[in-house]
């Protein structure tokens, strides 16, 4: 099943139950009959193929497993909020989000044209404030409809989330760990986390996306990403992400490997550095900014940038064919001078360091096998 399959009336009837340990309880707190609450768990226990409750004469009793998804249940309708949304509601809204018209919506998901036209728009009569609007021949979000559309993105992940959690405790390790990947981890670091736990769990989908920093931090804000792993941003202030270091890294300036400065009899020094041009990433990245101050601090002039490019993979084919600089982390090109195609020039001072680090939402509830992945990410940094 998909977390889209819940009924999102059900799920508040099994908060209640599993809160109060009482059908007649839950009933007057989520307005509801008894029978309707019976008839609520006993449906959801259908559709995750696992007991929650044990049956007493004269009361139901939440187990283990229960009490084990019910924060993630809980969370997933705090994010809802509304008792009056509809889980149909839901799904319109994020797939608008995600593909960008009715259109496209209706053919990934299934949904008719009709039916999410409706959703959309008893959605909006429910929460009072406009979601979709037009532009030019197509349609977008307002800020409200981004607003909901991240709020429902991440209740469905937590219903994911539960169902993940359910499968463990079933012996089945499945599920799948959504993983933002910026350049500096590319290398070795999540590489060799990445093969360390799938020794361990083979049936556990791992799904890399590639990015810098400011094309992954929304999706991850959004519930699409887990987590992101790369260089922390010291001055991000936001309190919804948590960022946790996990290594240090020491970049170095490469050049070909019969560039003219790995020839001159000497260690070159950052004077020599600003006769040759540079290839380096955009000016908005520590790196980029960490490199100026370096310069600056000798009271040198910036060499020239006549290329900006955040891409290792690029800027190493740069490099081979050019007398151009760059500097990036030695793992990133470990592979170039073992085959003696590129060659460190320099060390860079201190001030250049750089943290590699774990970025997560602050709410994050990490399911038991994203909390191992993590822990093997610490055990190899």
């Amino acid at each position: 099943m998909t977390p889209t399959d819940f009924n999102l009336r059900h799920l508040r009837a099994f908060c209640a139950v599993v809160e109060g340990k009482s059908v007649s309880k839950a009933a007057d707190l989520v307005h509801l009959t008894q029978p309707a609450v019976t008839h609520a768990i006993a449906k959801i226990e259908a559709q995750v193929a696992y007991k929650l409750f044990d049956r007493m004469p004269g009361r139901i009793v939440p187990n283990d497993a229960a009490v084990c998804i019910l924060p993630r249940f809980q969370a997933a309708y705090g994010f809802i909020q509304d008792s009056a949304i509809k889980m149909v509601q839901v799904k319109a809204l994020t797939a608008l989000a995600q593909y960008g018209s009715y259109v496209s919506s209706a053919r990934e998901t299934g949904l008719s044209q009709p039916s999410l036209h409706r959703s959309v728009r008893d959605l909006t009569a429910v929460l009072g404030k406009p979601l979709v609007e037009r532009h030019g021949r197509g349609i977008k979000l307002t800020s409200d409809g981004r607003y909901y559309a991240r709020r429902f993105r991440l209740a469905l992940r937590e219903l994911r989330a539960a169902l993940e959690e359910l499968d463990t405790l079933a012996g089945h390790e499945t599920g799948k760990i959504t993983i933002g990947a910026m350049p500096l981890c590319r290398a070795r670091l999540l590489p060799h986390a990445m093969i360390a736990f799938y020794k361990r769990y083979p049936h556990v989908v791992i799904k890399v996306v590639e990015g810098s920093y400011a094309e992954l931090i929304e999706p991850l804000r959004d519930g699409s990403l887990d987590m992101m792993v790369g260089a922390v941003r010291e001055d991000d202030f936001n309190k919804d992400v948590t960022q946790d270091i996990l290594l240090y890294d020491q970049p170095a300036v490469f050049a070909r490997i019969d560039h003219p400065l790995a020839h001159l009899g000497r260690e070159p020094g950052l004077k020599d550095f600003c006769d040759y041009p540079w290839i380096m990433p955009s000016p908005s990245t520590p790196l980029r900014k960490q490199w100026e101050a370096t310069f600056k601090a000798e009271g040198l002039d910036l060499p020239p940038v006549p290329m900006e490019c955040g891409s290792a993979t690029m800027i190493r084919q740069v490099l081979q064919k050019s007398d151009c600089l760059t500097v990036l982390s030695p793992d990133q090109v470990a592979m170039d001078v073992a085959g003696k195609t590129l060659s460190k020039l320099l060390n860079i001072p201190g001030r250049m360091q750089r943290c590699i680090g774990l970025t997560s939402r602050t709410a994050w509830q990490p399911t038991p096998l994203q909390t191992e992945f993590t822990q093997i990410l610490r055990q190899q940094a």
